[in-house]
Parts: structure tokens; C-alpha cells; sequence
């Protein structure tokens, strides 16, 4: 093989290798585009929502500091509600469940307790709602619940405002 065959395979393997390097940075590339616009694609298509919700919660079960209600939510994310409460001194934390249309909605909280006259009592808590099923199967949120309760009729109102991504 002459001195100008040789160069013009090193020529064309060089040709060779420089397209295949090229044609795999094009295809690196357009597989990055795609996973870009996938993750992009997914993160536009996650749901926010604002909740404003107002519960009417009666005591279903009392056992010394804790307590279980239950009742039915009203606004943004209407539906039914249970949750357990924890109460020592005026430190309180809880867990719930909000049954809605399309899923459930899960999570904690703690706030404080304020005990007034009249068989009355006040709250406010921070919430986090950390699992869902159905169409809120990937939800995450936080917020806050306040409201009174009537410690005499066992029955409180809770006003739930916060946001949730799902």
C-alpha cells in the first residue's frame, strides 16, 4: 500500500470517527432535549392549587388526650374529613385524612390550644400534607388550620387555608 492510500484511509478514518463523534453528540444532545422537555413537560403539567376549604367536625371518639372527628370540608376541596388530635396542656398535634372527589389527601400538624370560657376553646396549627391516592397521588402541600371549637357539644369549626402541587 502507497504513501497516499495509507493517507487516505487515515483520511477517511478519521471521516469516519469525527461523523460517528458528531452524530453521537447530535444524538446526546436531542436525547438531552427530550429529557429536558420531559422533566419540563412533567413539572408544567403538576398542578397548584390554593385551598380554602372551611370543615364542620363533630368528636366520633374520645380517649383521655386524644380525640377522633370526623365531619365534611367545604370550599376548594369539598368532602368528608377525619382526623386524631393530641392534646398536652396547650400544645396539640394531629393527623388527617380528607376524602374528596378524585382521591385522599393525608398529613400531620401542631399548634396550640387556647382554652377560653364558656366551654369554649381555640386553635391554630401549621399542616404539611405529605401523601395522597388517585389524582393526588403524587400531592405535596402545607398550610394552616385554625378555628373554635365547643368543647361542650363536642363540635368544632376549622378553617383549612393552604397549597397544595399534584
Amino acid at each position: 500500500m502507497g504513501k497516499r492510500s495509507h493517507l487516505r484511509k487515515l483520511k477517511l478514518t478519521a471521516a469516519v470517527i469525527a461523523a460517528g463523534t458528531l452524530g453521537a453528540s447530535i444524538a446526546a444532545g436531542v436525547l438531552s432535549d427530550a429529557v429536558a422537555g420531559a422533566h419540563q413537560q412533567k413539572a408544567s403539567a403538576a398542578q397548584r392549587s390554593t385551598v380554602k376549604d372551611t370543615a364542620y367536625m363533630h368528636q366520633s371518639h374520645s380517649n383521655g388526650n386524644t380525640k377522633t372527628e370526623t365531619g365534611r370540608a367545604r370550599g376548594t376541596l369539598p368532602g368528608t374529613v377525619h382526623g386524631t388530635i393530641t392534646v398536652k396542656g396547650t400544645a396539640g398535634r394531629f393527623v388527617f385524612t380528607f376524602n374528596v372527589s378524585g382521591g385522599t389527601l393525608t398529613g400531620h400538624g401542631s399548634g396550640q390550644v387556647h382554652i377560653g370560657g364558656a366551654g369554649f376553646a381555640s386553635f391554630s396549627a401549621s399542616m404539611i400534607i405529605d401523601h395522597g391516592t388517585g389524582r393526588y397521588h403524587n400531592v405535596s402541600g402545607s398550610g394552616h388550620a385554625y378555628g373554635t371549637e365547643d368543647r361542650l357539644n363536642h363540635k368544632a369549626t376549622v378553617q383549612l387555608v393552604g397549597n397544595i402541587r399534584y
